[in-house]
C-alpha cells in the first residue's frame, strides 16, 4: 500500500537522504519508529523538568535555612553566647528531625 505525501516534502526528504548518504526507506522507517517513542521521551522529559524544579526549590530552601541560622548565630555570638542550643533557638529555626548534637571526639580538636 502506498502512502501519498506532498511532492515538495518528498523532494526535500529525498534531497536530505541523498546528501547524507541514507537510503530513503531506512530514513522513513526510522522516522516512524521514533514517532512512536516520542511520547515516552516527552513524558521522561517532563518528569526530568519536575525533578529539576524540585531540586531548585530544595536548593533555595537550604540557602534560606543556612542564611537564617547564620544570622541567628551572629546575633547570639554578639550577645556573648557562642553556641546554639535547642533551648535558645526559636521554633522556626529548630528542626525536630535533626536535633542539635553535642560535638565530641576528634571534631573538638578543630577548634583548639
Amino acid at each position: 500500500m502506498a502512502i501519498i505525501i506532498d511532492s515538495d516534502l518528498y523532494e526535500n526528504l529525498r534531497q536530505y537522504c541523498d546528501d547524507c548518504g541514507i537510503r530513503f526507506v531506512d530514513f522513513v522507517e526510522e522516522a516512524l519508529e521514533n514517532a512512536i517513542d516520542r511520547e515516552a521521551i516527552l513524558r521522561k522529559s517532563e518528569k526530568a523538568d519536575r525533578i529539576l524544579e524540585q531540586a531548585d526549590r530544595d536548593r533555595k530552601l537550604s540557602f534560606w535555612r543556612g542564611f537564617n541560622q547564620g544570622v541567628l548565630a551572629g546575633i547570639l555570638a554578639g550577645q556573648g553566647q557562642l553556641a546554639l542550643s535547642k533551648n535558645n533557638s526559636p521554633p522556626e529555626e529548630s528542626y525536630p528531625e535533626t536535633p542539635f548534637k553535642i560535638v565530641t571526639g576528634p571534631q573538638l580538636k578543630l577548634f583548639e
